[in-house]
């Protein structure tokens, strides 16, 4: 499931050979605000990455799992226009 992937990612950081931020963002989720950042590298062209603390902190004064918040950030992401995005 990519989304365990890309909370393994978050908690341990981007490896130093993965990229560089591109551009940063924050989306609306209904667990609130959660900061993103794109990445590249790696021939990796365009993945966002929700900051790990906004989730977790979601996460807890929601009461719902990590990976539900993490989830909704990464569609949101997925789905800001082209403009935002790129």
């Amino acid at each position: 499931d990519d989304v365990v992937d890309h909370l393994a990612d978050a908690e341990a950081g981007p490896p130093a050979q993965f990229g560089r931020d591109e551009a940063a963002t924050t989306v609306n989720t209904r667990y609130g605000s959660i900061r993103v950042k794109k990445m590249h590298g790696c021939g990796i062209d365009r993945r966002w990455t929700p900051e790990y603390d906004d989730c977790r902190d979601a996460a807890e004064s929601g009461a719902v799992p990590l990976q539900e918040v993490y989830r909704a950030a990464l569609d949101a992401a997925r789905a800001l226009p082209a403009e935002r995005s790129e």
